[in-house]
């Protein structure tokens, strides 16, 4: 469906753009961080394929999950750069922000691959490098909550992105049905005209054949 594809090149390039407002905010952090240029480096890398394929027009399936991918890796970066940080337990809610923002592709794929990466980021950083997730350290349960949180979200907006996939289909279905009937009827009434037009004739050449 053109409707459809149209939205989706659309959510793709928004994303893009989002991700290009979050370099600039992770270039402008840099100057405060402790924790180098390397978060700066990562923002412009990761997203970097994704953000390229958006301005080439892609919105396929790949396409789409890729750029939920870029989107979702800042929130990750930003608590890679602010680690440490008094703030960092607040960045947390910017997986949610990211996790929403998916929505705009009208597409439950990379709703939930944005958020099986959250939650496989938070399970392994919390054991293997809790100082990337947490200021006080690996907290178990603090990663279930966080996971239930992210599975109620997820689900909402899988539900709205299947919803809306739907909508812009059936409307574009209607419209494609609606054009259908008015050509019907638009050749319907040519035919009818043409052959009034050819009665008309007919007689007109009757009356001149009659004596």
């Amino acid at each position: 469906m053109e409707d459809l594809t149209d939205l989706r090149r659309n959510g793709m390039r928004l994303l893009a753009a989002f991700c290009a407002s979050c370099f600039a905010i992770t270039a402008l952090g840099a100057a405060w961080a402790s924790s180098g240029w390397m978060p700066v480096v990562l923002a412009l890398v990761l997203p970097a394929g994704p953000v390229l394929l958006a301005l080439q027009g892609r919105n396929d399936s790949s396409a789409r999950i890729a750029m939920a991918l870029a989107v979702i890796s800042f929130p990750m970066i930003w608590l890679y750069q602010w680690s440490g940080a008094e703030m960092m337990i607040d960045l947390h809610m910017t997986f949610f922000a990211a996790l929403a923002l998916l929505a705009v592709l009208a597409d439950w794929r990379p709703v939930l691959a944005g958020a099986v990466v959250t939650a496989l980021h938070h399970l392994v950083t919390n054991f293997a490098a809790p100082w990337l997730v947490y200021p006080d350290g690996g907290d178990f349960l603090r990663v279930v909550l966080h996971a239930v949180v992210v599975i109620a979200e997820t689900g909402a907006l899988i539900a709205l992105c299947v919803q809306l996939e739907r909508l812009v289909i059936r409307q574009a279905e209607a419209r494609e049905a609606q054009g259908e009937t008015e050509s019907a009827v638009a050749r319907e009434r040519a035919a009818v005209e043409a052959e009034q037009r050819m009665g008309r004739s007919e007689e007109h050449t009757s009356e001149l054949q009659s004596p």
